[in-house]
């Protein structure tokens, strides 16, 4: 945004699906984001998990458009995402942020667009 300020990209709907069986659980957590705004931008956010939380899947839809997630080193992954929005594409991050925070970006969301992050993990 102009001058450094940052605007946000409200969220929409959020569900989580949780299935759990003896001392293990399976999540499945969908995010909805809408760009109401008339430029670019860039959804960033982070959320608290149990330590022992694995992602082990991510789809991000941008309005008709499906990505289906990689592991890559965050070395890499940093990179990719990086010159995936320079070049006005749609991209997602995940990281770790510590041992109980995940962080996600999504990157380059256009005006108008509807985006939806699917998470799964285990617990």
């Amino acid at each position: 945004a102009a001058g450094g300020a940052r605007r946000g990209v409200p969220l929409c709907a959020l569900s989580v699906d949780l299935h759990v069986v003896d001392c293990a659980a399976r999540m499945v957590m969908v995010q909805e984001f809408v760009n109401r705004s008339g430029e670019p931008l860039e959804a960033t956010y982070a959320f608290p998990t149990v330590a022992s939380c694995t992602i082990s899947g991510l789809k991000l839809r941008i309005d008709d458009r499906t990505i289906t997630g990689v592991v890559k080193p965050k070395h890499q992954a940093k990179q990719d995402y990086a010159a995936a929005t320079a070049a006005g594409y749609g991209a997602c991050l995940v990281e770790k942020g510590g041992e109980d925070l995940l962080r996600v970006r999504v990157g380059e969301i256009q005006p108008g667009a509807r985006v939806v992050v699917e998470l799964e993990g285990a617990l």
